[in-house]
């Protein structure tokens, strides 16, 4: 089953771990050092392939309760996340 997840950052060089966050699937990323992304992995099982090389730096992953959300944002990410 596909669940939502936050994912947010705080790393010296965000290239490496940007690239691992799109190529688990669907994405969304609007806010620096944050994405919003859809996957049938776990959280832990999320931190373990995007954090290679990053084990020292600030990452946390979040599951979403969708039903419950509400702020200020480009109209297509709310399209995005209506979809799932």
């Amino acid at each position: 089953m596909k669940r939502l997840y936050l994912i947010q950052y705080k790393v010296k060089e965000a290239t490496k771990i940007s690239e691992r966050i799109k190529s688990l699937g669907g994405w969304m990323h609007y806010f620096e050092g944050s994405w919003i992304i859809e996957s049938t992995l776990t959280a832990k099982e999320i931190y373990e392939k995007i954090s290679i090389d990053y084990e020292k730096e600030w990452i946390l992953i979040m599951e979403l309760n969708k039903g419950n959300y509400w702020g200020v944002m480009p109209k297509e990410a709310w399209e995005w996340l209506g979809k799932r």
